[in-house]
């Protein structure tokens, strides 16, 4: 996962330092880039909804959302990985997780995935699996 591609999809604050931003992206691993990736999207379909839901622009609000750099810093973007948002179809848990039946779209997607490196979906006593939100956003986006 680039810089870039991550900060393309961040709603940039007016003046946000884009270097500051550069530095903190920087010290994450791999897989935090990955996850990071995943919470600015969905931070970003939040920030279309919370506006729409206040009756203005998105970019009217942009004054109110932090700089990506210390978005990341402050560790925001692991909580933005469990905003519910509208547009999921099935909204998260407050710890971010997400109980599908097997036969949801989600559902089948991760287990795709997961067939990929040989791991396999585990179905809990309600008959449902439990997977991580940013896993379901990942399957989705390789779907």
């Amino acid at each position: 996962m680039s810089f870039e591609e991550a900060y393309d999809v961040f709603p940039q604050r007016p003046g946000a330092n884009r270097t500051e931003a550069r530095r903190e992206f920087d010290r994450l691993s791999e897989d935090e880039k990955l996850r990071l990736y995943t919470a600015a999207l969905r931070f970003a379909q939040w920030h279309i909804e919370d506006a729409a839901a206040r009756n203005v622009s998105p970019e009217s609000q942009l004054q109110f959302r932090p700089g990506m750099g210390k978005w990341i810093r402050t560790a925001a973007w692991v909580e933005a990985l469990h905003i519910p948002l509208k547009s999921d179809p099935v909204p998260p848990l407050a710890n971010g997780l997400v109980v599908v039946p097997p036969d949801h779209p989600d559902f089948q997607a991760v287990a795709r995935l997961r067939a990929k490196t040989g791991g396999k979906v585990v179905i809990g006593k309600s008959g449902n699996g439990t997977f991580r939100i940013e896993e379901i956003e990942q399957a989705r986006a390789q779907a």
